[in-house]
């Protein structure tokens, strides 16, 4: 017994210690095992609501292009003018006047054409808009129409800035130019 004989206490400690450890380790080890099998199972169902959400995306998107086709949010260039132009003139978006470009068409793939329009104020309209006009004109157009989005915005300082320094504030007055999209399904 000569393994007893030196035992004291910090001995015992450090014996304790390397025992109560080897058992936790195998407790984890157990858990871990059933972390795996949930993990495993939470990565499949993940998968399966991944594709379902993939598929339900999939089947609004071609309800949306087909009731545009079909003209449920005016799909012709003369309907989508007179939706940006009722958007400018919304109360809430305070832009007024606007002019809208020609349509430009450029077909995306068979079947599909991207309608793009180039909006500015209108040279008769307000000379200069504060920030917060121009981006909710941009949220408006978007958000009520489901198949138009604001693919450029560029803003640039108002003439009221005009000869200012680089360090000086500028009022917050600017003129915008906005290009928007809409993808719809060709005419057969």
């Amino acid at each position: 017994m000569g393994f007893l004989e030196h035992m004291n206490f910090s001995r015992s400690v450090i014996l304790v210690s390397f025992v109560g450890s080897a058992v936790l380790g195998y407790f984890v080890w157990q858990k871990k095992g059933e972390v795996d099998i949930y993990r495993t199972a939470i990565n499949a169902k993940d998968m399966e609501i991944g594709v379902f959400n993939n598929v339900a995306k999939a089947r609004e998107l071609e309800a949306l292009m087909s009731a545009a086709g079909r003209g449920n949010f005016g799909s012709s260039a003369s309907d989508l003018e007179q939706y940006i132009t009722n958007a400018a003139l919304n109360p809430k978006v305070k832009v007024g006047k606007i002019d809208i470009g020609a349509p430009d068409e450029d077909e995306v793939v068979d079947g599909l054409v991207d309608v793009k329009f180039k909006i500015e104020p209108s040279r008769t309209g307000k000379d200069s808009f504060q920030l917060a006009e121009i981006s909710n004109f941009a949220f408006e157009l978007e958000q009520g129409h489901p198949l138009l989005k604001v693919t450029r915005l560029k803003i640039t300082p108002a003439n009221s800035n005009k000869g200012r320094k680089e360090h000086d504030v500028l009022d917050n007055r600017w003129n915008f130019e906005l290009e928007a999209r809409v993808r719809i399904k060709e005419d057969a």
